[in-house]
């Protein structure tokens, strides 16, 4: 069997550009933490 491109980077209902949104706003959230001090 072989594996293509396509088949190991599809990623279903999801898309590239939504996780990678989804990653920066973690990384943004990550960020403010570390610089402001967690919430109690």
């Amino acid at each position: 069997m072989h594996t293509t491109f396509e088949q190991i980077f599809d990623l279903g209902p999801f898309s590239w550009p939504a996780l990678f949104c989804c990653a920066i706003n973690g990384l943004m959230i990550g960020i403010e933490r570390q610089t402001r001090g967690k919430p109690v």
